[in-house]
């Protein structure tokens, strides 16, 4: 399964969840993941999949969630036009 957004790429192969973006990629697998944090895109707002790892540090506290969103090695903003793919990831992972 896969998830294209605005600041990456989301894959899931079924053990584990590869994050792309142009500075490289993550994998992380299934079991290393404790929730999945959403935030559903709107007409003039981005959405964002933030996968939540156990023993990671929390990304710098920004004024907005998106922005937040945008640094987060563990996250990918998404459109509301890329929002479905998103949510079949979501609903993928039973989170």
């Amino acid at each position: 399964m896969d998830a294209q957004g605005r600041t990456g790429r989301m894959q899931w192969d079924g053990a584990a969840i590869t994050i792309s973006r142009r500075s490289g990629e993550i994998r992380v697998p299934v079991e290393q993941i404790s929730a999945v944090e959403w935030h559903q895109a709107g007409a003039l707002s981005v959405g964002w999949l933030r996968l939540i790892v156990p023993g990671t540090p929390p990304p710098r506290v920004q004024r907005r969630p998106a922005q937040m969103a945008r640094i987060d090695r563990y996250a990918v903003v998404f459109s509301r036009a890329q929002q479905p793919a998103f949510e079949k990831l979501r609903h993928a992972l039973g989170m």
